[in-house]
């Protein structure tokens, strides 16, 4: 009889222990994301103003912009691992997807390698390859065709102020989003 009091004691002092535990839905706030998506923000702002402000539409060819490109693609992928190795970030990670797609779309919507916005199969293939950074269509990547050297092709005006508020919404809630973490965090420390 002592053994199954004791049991059930210590069974509901556990109970009781962890139904004072707190629950987290999302993960505490962290800096280096918030920082990532901050530092892609502004590189993503400074690529359509220079769009914007090209005066000869030679300016705004693909070419001129790989390095942004390389650099994104870095940077999303950067961004994907740190969200990702850190639990009950869902949310983020799903915004995250959102940047990385919709860079990738911008990719080909630059270089000429898509006549109408990506589903299906080719969103399929979007998803999984990421941003295409080379000079040329591949088909593997979400593109209509194979096709060499498009360096030389420029984004069109209109393509781009869609594709830029875009991106800046899904950056945004990113950043929003971990914003309220660290506020969350400091309501309750008081």
């Amino acid at each position: 009889m002592n053994i199954i009091y004791r049991r059930t004691v210590a069974a509901a002092l556990i109970m009781a222990l962890a139904s004072c535990a707190p629950i987290e839905l999302v993960s505490k706030y962290d800096e280096q994301t918030d920082n990532i998506a901050s530092a892609m923000q502004k590189d993503v702002d400074t690529f359509f103003v220079k769009i914007d402000t090209s005066i000869v539409p030679s300016e705004a060819a693909f070419g001129n912009y790989k390095g942004f490109y390389e650099k994104s693609a870095v940077d999303i992928q950067t961004l994907t691992t740190r969200v990702g190795a850190i639990p009950g970030n869902g949310i983020t990670m799903q915004q995250v997807e959102t940047v990385r797609e919709n860079l990738a779309i911008l990719a080909l919507l630059h270089k000429g390698c898509v006549s109408k916005i990506p589903t299906g199969d080719q969103l399929m293939k979007i998803r999984t390859k990421g941003i295409d950074a080379s000079i040329a269509c591949r088909k593997d990547f979400g593109a209509d065709n194979d096709l060499p050297d498009q360096s030389k092709h420029i984004l069109l005006s209109g393509v781009a102020d869609v594709a830029h508020g875009l991106i800046d919404q899904c950056l945004n809630a990113i950043i929003v989003f971990e914003i309220g973490k660290k506020r969350g965090q400091t309501a309750k420390a008081k």
